[in-house]
């Protein structure tokens, strides 16, 4: 199972649950949802030579 595929489950069973925790703030799986489907949004609308691999 890939990660997104997780997070998908996780976001329809506890939308409103916390996923990440930190000191300064805590994010539902909802709103780690939405964020990384912004994230993909930009990327995928980038051009190639604009992406630079992280490894």
């Amino acid at each position: 199972m890939l990660v997104i595929d997780e997070l998908k489950a996780r976001v329809s069973e506890s939308p409103d649950k916390n996923c990440i925790l930190s000191p300064e703030e805590n994010f539902t799986f909802r709103e780690v949802d939405m964020y990384s489907n912004m994230i993909a949004k930009e990327i995928a609308s980038m051009s190639s030579k604009e992406i630079v691999p992280l490894w």
